[in-house]
């Protein structure tokens, strides 16, 4: 889960490059340019993960990771980790470095 928060965060950059702006969502088809959230990321998430992606301004977004497999593996809790970038809230009680992942169950 944390290799796709930081392969995100590559993806996310590369847009930025792009359209100066971050985008709001993902897809897995080709990457489709715009701003104001409006823009998605070729992003197709590893197996099991589901990724939720929220775009908050053009200079920030966070995402959360969960895996719905692991818990069934690991029945005492649901893992999620977070990352946030920029101005967007940190997503989780205890989180405070931007870039950084954090993983809570």
């Amino acid at each position: 889960m944390k290799e796709d928060l930081y392969r995100l965060v590559s993806a996310q950059d590369v847009f930025f490059v792009d359209n100066h702006d971050y985008a709001g969502g993902i897809t897995s088809g080709p990457q489709v340019n715009g701003i104001a959230g409006e823009g998605l990321i070729h992003f197709v998430p590893s197996q099991g993960n589901v990724l939720t992606l929220t775009y908050y301004d053009s200079a920030g977004w966070t995402a959360q990771v969960t895996n719905p497999v692991a818990v069934v593996t690991n029945p005492v809790a649901e893992i999620t980790c977070f990352i946030f970038i920029g101005s967007a809230p940190h997503p989780a009680p205890g989180m405070h470095l931007e870039g950084i992942d954090y993983c809570r169950s």
